[in-house]
């Protein structure tokens, strides 16, 4: 059977099939890389108008807020849930009774072991605090406290009144565990300028207590 046929002998109708799959593919790839080309201008546009909302809700700088009683340049972040259950947390651990094992005073000179202010009893029951020295007829200092274990060491705050009655604010720092309770306090009057405590012991400590466990509440 007659079959035609090219110069080159092969046959036209795979001449022909071999040009339209090449046609084909060209078209495909030109498809692909417009679609390719129009994607990556869409994302281009897509993160312009992102970029552009978040700039939009970024609020304008102000004063910080106070709060009465917030000393100045260390007020604390504002609770998320992970803050609030660092402090319930804490809160929980610290309720009790606790005695000191140790006590030194800023500088670093650590009080006698025969002295009553190395020998202390802090009871912590809800928010309630009472700081009693074991000597005869002497109350105790005694208010409430606050934690804020945001911080690096945690802060800790203590107001109320020492034992002649005069009102106390201790400003510190704390370290909790299980059965052991480190802090480094300021005592200061209420409103008076202060530096809290930046570490547990040296230049920049304040009144260092380690208490041990000795009753528990929960």
């Amino acid at each position: 059977m007659f079959r035609p046929e090219s110069k080159s002998g092969t046959p036209k109708w795979i001449l022909v099939a071999t040009g339209l799959v090449g046609l084909t593919a060209g078209i495909f790839i030109a498809v692909a890389k417009y679609y390719e080309i129009h994607k990556a201008r869409a994302e281009a546009e897509a993160a312009q108008t992102a970029a552009k909302a978040r700039a939009d809700a970024v609020p304008v700088a102000g004063p910080p807020a106070t709060q009465p009683g917030t000393p100045a340049g260390n007020g604390s972040p504002a609770d998320t849930p992970k803050r609030t259950a660092a402090k319930r947390d804490d809160a929980g651990l610290l309720q009790g009774q606790w005695k000191t094992t140790l006590r030194v005073f800023p500088g670093g000179k650590e009080v006698p072991k025969d002295d009553p202010r190395q020998h202390q009893t802090l009871d912590i029951r809800g928010t309630s605090f009472s700081l009693q020295v074991q000597s005869p007829g002497l109350a105790p200092a005694a208010g409430t406290f606050t934690l804020d274990p945001s911080h690096t060491p945690k802060h800790l705050d203590f107001v109320g009144r020492d034992p002649s009655g005069a009102d106390i604010h201790m400003y510190g720092i704390y370290e909790l565990t299980e059965d052991t309770l480190r802090m480094s306090v300021v005592w200061v009057g209420r409103g008076q300028p202060y530096d809290r405590p930046t570490e547990f012991t040296g230049p920049s400590g304040g009144d260092y207590f380690v208490f041990r466990r000795s009753g528990n509440y929960r």
